[in-house]
């Protein structure tokens, strides 16, 4: 028809552009996604998957600009004019300085090679072809330490751009593809180079996380790199690494724990508020030994740090012990029992321990719990009514009455 405009002319042209990541879309990124509770419902937010908002996660990719526009949107649609300059200062995200350019149409390239024993000799002639190894790894565009790493089998992969251009470089030095070739014990480079398996992880939100590493550290078992790879990258998205991980997952716990005990207790569940804190108890034991491997080699400011953590966390632990200790004294199940049974069911963690009470008798030698002065030895007889235990160094030595042995 005359006069009408075809489609394509009225058609708007689709903005290829794409945000660069630096520090400040970072800043972005991470205060959009602290406001979704896991990477589906962040992703609907603005158009996209799940998988999209995990390799920006990841700095897999650059961002798509408009994903940005919508992200700064949903952002300024949630959260409060005054908490956004809170955090982004006067002029807010309106004038957010990011780094846009255009996209040049190619795919990133996340290839990794596995280091084979051939491609490890071919990075160390090419590191030998330079003076020394920081100008190699200027070469690569790579930090030396992590050039060295590659060629000491500290790294498993290695990425197929800087495979291709080591190669790339070899070859303007002179050397000849049958020489290279050789050198890896090959006739072809498909038979030296592997494509890397992609890591298997699991896309789970925050808390569904943080239960899991409960679990982990319940049954003592902290080595997640080897026992649940999936897991593991998790918590490298989400954390960095499995130490930040497993210092979220305890402050959850505790959190989780008082709640549950107190809950508990003023429903008049005892049992099962002492069941919780002995979980938290075990998976307090794992952390400890985890966090003290991993503090060993830090600063000094980094092990008064985890010192710190630890005792707030056996201060609340034993806070929530005394509540149960007070509150099962007027238990129905414990009354009218004899006190030493009494301190049983109020400490059912003493399995194996002989609990104190001077209706009971006692020999040389034996171990015994105090509910005052805790673990202790019996160290003699004083007399026929009296025993000498010891204790640790808080308390020292006391001089407590038993029943002595009848004689036959």
């Amino acid at each position: 028809m005359p006069g009408a405009k075809s489609k394509s002319s009225t058609s708007k042209p689709v903005d290829d552009r794409v945000v660069v990541i630096d520090d400040r879309l970072r800043k972005v990124f991470h205060f959009y996604i602290s406001l979704f509770p896991n990477y589906r419902e962040a992703g609907r937010a603005v158009g996209v998957g799940k998988d999209t908002i995990a390799k920006y996660a990841t700095e897999s990719t650059n961002m798509a600009y408009p994903i940005y526009l919508s992200m700064t949107s949903e952002i300024q649609r949630r959260v409060p004019r005054k908490q956004i300059l809170e955090v982004f200062g006067r002029t807010g995200l309106d004038r957010w300085p990011v780094e846009i350019r255009s996209k040049n149409g190619g795919q990133i390239d996340n290839v990794m090679f596995e280091i084979t024993p051939g491609i490890r000799r071919l990075i160390q002639h090419f590191t030998e072809a330079f003076p020394n190894r920081s100008q190699a790894a200027r070469a690569l565009d790579l930090n030396p330490r992590t050039l060295k790493a590659y060629a000491n089998g500290q790294i498993q992969c290695f990425p197929r751009s800087r495979f291709k251009r080591m190669v790339d470089i070899l070859r303007e030095h002179g050397e000849e593809e049958e020489v290279l070739l050789e050198m890896v014990g090959s006739n072809e480079w498909e038979a030296v180079i592997r494509e890397r398996t992609r890591s298997e992880t699991l896309y789970l939100d925050r808390e569904q996380l943080l239960e899991r590493l409960v679990e982990f550290l319940v049954s003592g078992d902290v080595d997640l790199k080897n026992v649940s790879r999936p897991i593991y990258n998790a918590c490298r998205r989400y954390f960095g690494s499995l130490g930040p991980a497993s210092d979220a997952a305890m402050d959850f716990f505790i959190d989780r724990t008082e709640k549950r005990c107190r809950a508990l207790v003023q429903a008049g569940k005892i049992t099962e508020a002492q069941e919780l804190v002995l979980r938290f108890e075990k998976a307090l034991r794992a952390y400890t030994g985890k966090i003290k491997a991993r503090v060993h080699a830090a600063r000094r400011d980094s092990k008064i740090e985890w010192q710190e953590r630890v005792v707030q966390m056996v201060r609340r632990k034993d806070r929530i012990k005394d509540l149960i200790q007070k509150e099962s004294q007027f238990h129905p199940d414990i009354n009218g029992r004899p006190e030493h049974e009494k301190m049983r069911f109020v400490y059912p963690y003493l399995k194996g321990f002989r609990l104190y009470s001077r209706d009971l008798t006692y020999r040389p030698g034996e171990l015994l719990f105090h509910p005052l002065f805790g673990m202790g030895r019996v160290v003699d007889v004083v007399d026929r009514g009296h025993m000498r235990v010891a204790f640790g160094a808080k308390f020292g030595p006391k001089l407590l009455a038993f029943q002595p042995a009848r004689l036959a």
